[in-house]
């Protein structure tokens, strides 16, 4: 049987590093409790706000967040 965590999290709208921060607390406690699986909150990273399609992309590519991630996991 596989353990999914589903996170609710306080997020600061345009504050890339804390909301980083507050998505890798949160998969520490998960996989404290044996997660195998965790599901984010849509655009964690940003804390939601983007203006359009082309401002999301951005933002991705001067961020390394996926790949912080997936370093974490």
């Amino acid at each position: 049987m596989v353990k999914v965590a589903v996170a609710q999290a306080h997020l600061e709208v345009g504050d890339v590093p804390a909301n980083i921060s507050e998505t890798l607390r949160l998969i520490d406690l998960a996989a404290k409790q044996n997660a195998q699986i965790i599901i984010l909150p849509e655009l964690a990273n940003s804390g939601y706000v983007y203006k359009n399609k082309q401002e999301l992309i951005e933002s991705l590519a001067n961020t390394n967040v996926l790949k912080i991630w997936e370093e974490k996991s």
